[in-house]
């Protein structure tokens, strides 16, 4: 997040020279990214694979777990959209997920973020907007030759 917030800061920084890791108005936590008077975002990694090729036993609990970032190792992309939901940034709330796997995938990041919709809106009741999502490929690592970035805007509650 640094490197893209330092390259977001040279490119534009007409929008993004203030913005920064922030805490939460009521808490000690983190957000990802705070574009003062515009957006408080929340970033998560999503790889099915860990740098040498292995499958990564976890990593669907980074995305997935319903279970709010007080319950022990959860912080998973789903509790961040829990956690913005509720807080009080004046900025617009969004969640951003960054996949990344071989191309062809044999382990689908976009499951798991249709799984992600549904757990956050049906089972959380936190209302996501449309997901926009932007690829590139043929990426020079190894393992990761695909990234996907998937985003949704959080809802103001209803």
């Amino acid at each position: 997040m640094s490197l893209a917030l330092q390259k977001l800061k040279e490119t534009s920084p007409e929008h993004y020279a203030e913005a920064s890791p922030r805490p939460y108005p009521s808490s000690g936590r983190e957000c990802d990214v705070v574009i003062p008077g515009g957006w408080a975002i929340e970033v998560k990694l999503a790889r099915p694979y860990r740098d040498n090729g292995d499958v990564s036993p976890y990593w669907v609990k980074k995305v997935l777990s319903p279970y709010p970032d007080d319950y022990p190792g959860s912080r998973s992309a789903v509790g961040d959209c829990l956690k913005l939901a509720g807080s009080d940034f004046d900025e617009r709330k969004a969640l951003m997920v960054i996949g990344y796997e071989p191309d062809p995938p044999k382990i689908e990041v976009g499951t798991a973020v249709e799984a992600l919709e549904l757990i956050t809106e049906e089972v959380q009741g936190v209302q996501l907007g449309p997901r926009h999502e932007s690829s590139a490929e043929n990426l020079v690592h190894d393992v990761f030759e695909r990234s996907t970035v998937y985003g949704w805007e959080i809802e103001p509650p209803r």
